[in-house]
């Protein structure tokens, strides 16, 4: 992105490290190239469309890194990530990524209201998920280099999942702290998926799961098997046809 003058003063003052590839890079590549040019022990990503981070009742009190900091220190946690929603118009964009062996890929809660518990109240709080959006998440710097980074092979819609499931397959956990709101705009992000360069092809996608194989299990670990997938999002909604008289009752 292009950085105006005033913006990159304002950078230096906060000692803040601008980093300029010499080549076009996807998603992966960059977020590699910033993560080696760092010395932090831990890397926290955040899209550049978040506008506003508030603990879902203490605002803008809530301490969001700090306490994502201590999940990301626990030794069996590989990476940790926020709720992303679209405060404009109330509802979640993501609350971790979801995988079936079928190659649905889902973002868990999608298009549920902002106020909403979600299932078995887990937007109210941490829960585990096999993956999380680039756009909130936060990891230890060794776990990233243990695993190998991202790989800048995979198109962005997929990296995200990739990297999830190479930190389960070394033995970490994904957790979303659902409690906390992470703001941001979700055509941006469409849009940064949906460009060409960014979005899988079918054959990407065929290659991409026939190199986890059976790694993938058909029904994915943190999502009931009595629930379904709508799209692709995963809402929660029951895989059974209820009678009018059993909804109106319930």
């Amino acid at each position: 992105h292009f950085i105006k003058p005033e913006d990159a003063v304002k950078l230096f003052e906060t000692k803040a490290k601008v980093v300029q590839p010499q080549q076009e890079l996807r998603i992966a590549g960059l977020i590699n190239i910033g993560v080696s040019s760092s010395k932090g022990e831990f890397v926290c990503l955040l899209d550049d469309s978040t506008s506003e981070i508030k603990h879902r009742v203490y605002g803008r009190d809530g301490n969001w890194l700090g306490q994502m900091l201590a999940y990301a220190g626990d030794q069996k946690i590989g990476a940790v990530g926020g709720l992303i929603v679209d405060r404009e118009r109330s509802v979640v964009i993501s609350a971790g990524r979801a995988v079936s062996g079928d190659g649905t890929v889902a973002d868990l809660h999608q298009g549920e209201r902002i106020e909403s518990a979600g299932y078995f109240a887990r937007l109210l709080g941490s829960s585990n998920c096999t993956a999380l959006r680039l756009g909130s998440l936060v990891t230890k710097r060794t776990v990233f280099d243990e695993v190998g980074g991202l790989d800048e092979k995979i198109p962005d819609d997929l990296v995200d999942l990739d990297y999830g499931l190479r930190l389960r397959a070394n033995g970490y956990r994904s957790v979303v702290l659902s409690q906390y709101h992470f703001s941001q705009n979700e055509l941006s992000i469409s849009e940064k998926l949906g460009s060409a360069n960014s979005r899988s092809s079918r054959s990407e996608r065929q290659r991409f799961f026939q190199k986890w194989g059976s790694q993938i299990p058909a029904q994915d670990p943190f999502y009931s098997p009595n629930l379904r997938f709508v799209g692709n999002c995963a809402r929660y909604q029951l895989d059974v046809e209820l009678p009018k008289e059993t909804l109106a009752s319930s």
